[in-house]
């Protein structure tokens, strides 16, 4: 299992939902759902990439899972967001 390209991928996947919102929401009529949570999938990118860096510098093996897992719960955090604003917001 290489731990680099699974936190790469998961930031590329965070970066293209919030990339993706911003898209949809230009043809949503509810001016709260689409910038709120493109305005959270920015910051959570932020913590994305720091946490990316942070993983391909470091050396430890037990670190670098735990960030992985972090990252992940990010990017399911974000995707229930997502979901929700596609479900619930018009």
């Amino acid at each position: 299992m290489n731990i680099k390209a699974i936190t790469i991928t998961l930031t590329v996947l965070l970066i293209g939902l919030v990339v993706t919102t911003y898209v949809l929401d230009q043809h949503k009529s509810n001016w709260v759902c689409g910038p709120v949570l493109f305005l959270l999938g920015l910051a959570l990118c932020l913590v994305q990439i720091i946490l990316t860096a942070t993983t391909l510098t470091t050396a430890k093996q037990k670190l670098k899972i735990g960030l992985t897992i972090l990252s992940g719960l990010i990017l399911l955090i974000y995707l229930t967001g997502f979901i929700n604003f596609l479900t619930n917001c018009s």
